[in-house]
């Protein structure tokens, strides 16, 4: 899981014509990867830098952990991903509807 400090994130979706269609730009108010602390999923969405930047991370099963053992962290985490403005829910509807 990704905490970018600053630069721009990229997320992308292959659409059925082949084009890539860019669905959301992630910068130091976001995170990449976030939904990965719910469980192993997998997804159509792919990250790339578009601005060189730089990011903190930590390690998806170290969250769980903290999750698994805090109840104040795993309030955060439940309060905050499903608001989270660019959750792979929202990125789907957003290419269903350029098809």
């Amino acid at each position: 899981m990704y905490f970018p400090h600053c630069g721009a994130i990229a997320f992308t979706v292959e659409v059925p014509e082949g084009r890539t269609v860019t669905t959301g730009l992630v910068g130091s108010q976001g995170t990449i990867g976030s939904l990965r602390v719910l469980g192993p999923s997998t997804s159509p969405i792919t990250a790339t830098t578009s601005v060189a930047g730089t990011a903190s991370q930590i390690p998806v099963a170290r969250l769980q952990f903290a999750c698994a053992r805090s109840l104040a962290v795993r309030h955060v985490v439940q309060v905050h991903l499903p608001r989270s403005p660019f959750n792979c829910k929202m990125l789907l509807r957003a290419t269903r509807c350029i098809r």
